[in-house]
């Protein structure tokens, strides 16, 4: 403990009417209770900052999900679908090594990539659904070509990992759902207030 940390916790210890077991000047001993407050919340502060890199030493619980694993059972923060179980710690309540984070970190980059490739291919056979002559337009990609691209990438990856490939019924089943939620039920909506707009005009 430096001086300065000494000075704060005989003021403080003056404070609560405690001893002070070292004398020292009146005028360091007589703190401002603004100060002393001051001082409370920095080593509140401090106390809360050492838990919490202590608790981030620690691999913590993992994400509970179904067993064996379901592809697309769920969307995650970003809206997009799950593709693979998020990334897991090995023992969880053990401390964590160099090598555990570096470990875990890769397998979240991997989670993270299938769930936008995922979420991707659904988004593009939904365009194919609304406009099946631009599947092979080369100007936009073509989508034909960058849905085989991603769609590879996945099923290699959930074969090498026993994971049950979402059939083709499935697919189509979160395309559609994608079209009705970003356009279906947009293009009702603004239908709507279209016509109470001109309605309100009218009136």
């Amino acid at each position: 403990m430096n001086e300065m940390d000494e000075l704060k916790r005989k003021q403080l210890a003056r404070l609560r009417g405690e001893v002070v077991d070292t004398p020292l000047p009146d005028d360091l001993l007589e703190a401002d209770p603004v100060r002393v407050s001051d001082f409370e919340q920095e080593g509140r502060r401090e106390r809360e900052h050492r838990e919490l890199m202590e608790r981030y030493k620690i691999q913590p619980a993992n994400e509970t999900e179904p067993e064996p694993f379901v592809v697309g059972y769920r969307r995650n923060e970003y809206d997009y679908l799950l593709a693979l179980p998020a990334a897991k710690w090995p023992s969880p309540g053990e401390p964590k090594t160099t090598e555990i984070n570096r470990t875990h970190f890769a397998e979240e980059i991997l989670v993270n990539d299938a769930n936008r490739s995922l979420t991707d291919c659904v988004r593009w056979l939904a365009s194919r659904l609304r406009n099946p002559d631009g599947w092979d337009d080369p100007y936009s990609g073509p989508p034909s070509k960058l849905y085989d691209t991603q769609w590879s990438f996945l099923v290699g990856t959930w074969r090498a990992r026993g994971i049950e490939v979402p059939t083709e019924l499935e697919m189509q089943r979160w395309a559609k759902e994608y079209n009705e939620e970003h356009y279906t039920r947009k293009k009702t909506t603004g239908e709507v207030e279209c016509k109470e707009d001109l309605k309100s005009l009218s009136d």
